[in-house]
C-alpha cells in the first residue's frame, strides 16, 4: 500500500474509534484508535497524526483517565499546528477545555476555549465558534459573570446555522434562559426555555 492511502485508512479508524466510544463500545474504540496510530505513523501524514492522538484523547477523555487524555490532546494540537489546519486545532482546543473544566480548572479552561475560539474563528467555522461561544457563555454563567454569559451566548444563537440538530440548539436556548432566570426576567428566561422546543 502507499503512504497516502495509509493515511486515509488512518482517518477512517480515529473517525470510527470516537463513534465507538460515543456508543459505549470501549474496547472496539481503543482497537480503532491504536489501528489509526499505527496506520497514521506509517503514512507520515501529519494530519492523520493529528486526528488519530485526538481520537486517542477522546477514548482517555470518557475513561477518565485524565493524564493520557491530556498528553493526547496535546500531541495533537502541535501536529495540528504544524499542518496548519485551524479547523483540527480548534476542535482539540475544544475539548481540552472542556477536560480542563472537568477538573474544575476554570481559569486554565476559559482560557483554551477562548483560544479554540480564534481558531474556529480562523477556519470560518460558524457552527465551531457557535458550539465554543456556548461553552464559553456557560462556564461565565457558572462563575456567576452573567452580563459577559450572555455577551457569548447571543451571538452563538446568531452563528448557529438553520441545519444544527435539535438538541444542540435546545442547549443553546436552555442557557441563556438560565441566565436570565438568575437576573430574575422570568418572562424572558420562559420565552428562551420554549423556544427550546421549537
Amino acid at each position: 500500500k502507499d503512504k497516502q492511502l495509509f493515511g486515509t485508512e488512518s482517518r477512517v479508524y480515529s473517525d470510527l474509534s470516537v463513534l465507538a466510544m460515543e456508543n459505549g463500545q470501549t474496547d472496539k474504540s481503543r482497537q480503532f484508535f491504536e489501528k489509526a496510530l499505527s496506520l497514521a505513523a506509517a503514512s507520515h501524514d501529519i494530519s492523520a497524526q493529528a486526528a488519530a492522538f485526538f481520537s486517542a484523547g477522546e477514548f482517555y477523555y470518557f475513561r477518565n483517565e485524565t493524564k493520557n487524555s491530556l498528553d493526547s490532546y496535546k500531541k495533537s494540537i502541535d501536529l495540528w499546528r504544524a499542518s496548519q489546519n485551524s479547523q483540527g486545532e480548534a476542535k482539540t482546543l475544544l475539548s481540552l477545555g472542556y477536560l480542563y473544566l472537568k477538573q474544575s480548572d476554570y481559569d486554565l479552561g476559559l482560557e483554551t476555549l477562548n483560544s479554540a475560539l480564534l481558531k474556529y474563528r480562523e477556519a470560518k467555522d460558524n457552527r465551531g465558534e457557535a458550539t465554543t461561544l456556548k461553552a464559553v457563555g456557560t462556564v461565565l454563567s457558572v462563575m456567576n459573570e452573567k452580563q459577559k454569559a450572555l455577551e457569548k451566548l447571543h451571538p452563538a444563537e446568531q452563528l448557529f446555522p438553520e441545519s444544527v440538530d435539535f438538541a444542540e440548539k435546545a442547549s443553546l436556548y436552555n442557557s441563556i434562559g438560565h441566565v436570565y432566570e438568575d437576573y430574575e426576567e422570568w418572562q424572558i428566561s420562559l420565552n428562551y426555555r420554549l423556544k427550546a422546543f421549537d
